[in-house]
């Protein structure tokens, strides 16, 4: 049985090759015998974090389980010509959230902008309110929805990949309130179907 893996380029590109041997006389091919080097960190990480099979039955979030028994044998194959690295060592990724959270961030606001032209036509609004105009659009369906899928993407994240939070300048000092009633916005104020909204510092 031959099993066998598909990845997109910026996915092997995210791997942070360990040194194993010294392959700078490659030249420009040196990051391809870095990789050959590097192949049982690689399959590990492939067949533990990308896909695996586990258990029928057990956790009902299912990257807790065990894996299943055709697995675990899979996974300690025997291997030929492959350089076998420390035990405590392991591949590390240059996680898509440091690549990729400013390229999700301006997704974000890319949609929200669109979404400010279908709501209200063609407008010269600054962003801000455009975020603002966003945000009071939603309603409990809304909320429910972006809660589910939190709890469903945050299932399919690798959690020792994302152990803590990116370090970056928070606009906390900013908040919404209800320009009618003069209510702050929080959490637990989402109850409403609508709410209109502003930006204010605290």
């Amino acid at each position: 049985m031959n099993v066998e893996y598909q990845t997109r380029r910026r996915h092997s590109k995210s791997y942070v090759l360990l040194p194993l041997r010294d392959n700078k006389s490659k030249l420009t091919a040196k990051r391809i015998y870095d990789y050959l080097d590097n192949r049982k960190l690689i399959m590990d990480y492939l067949t533990n974090y990308v896909f695996r099979l586990v258990e029928p039955e057990g956790d009902v979030n299912k990257s807790r389980r065990e894996m299943c028994g055709f697995w675990k044998s899979l996974r300690s194959c025997k291997l030929i010509d492959v350089h076998v690295p420390p035990k405590q060592l392991k591949l590390v990724r240059e996680y898509s959230r440091h690549l990729n959270a400013d390229l999700v961030k301006r997704r974000a606001i890319n949609s929200i902008v669109t979404l400010g032209f279908y709501n209200k036509g063609m407008n010269e609004d600054d962003i801000m309110q455009d975020v603002v105009d966003a945000l009071c659009t939603l309603n409990d369906n809304d909320v429910e929805k972006a809660l589910r899928y939190k709890t469903k993407k945050a299932q399919q994240l690798n959690s020792d990949e994302l152990p803590g939070s990116l370090t970056y300048t928070a606009r906390s000092e900013l908040t919404i309130i209800d320009k009618t009633t003069g209510e702050v916005y929080s959490h637990n104020s989402m109850s409403k179907n609508e709410f209109q909204g502003d930006f204010t510092n605290e």
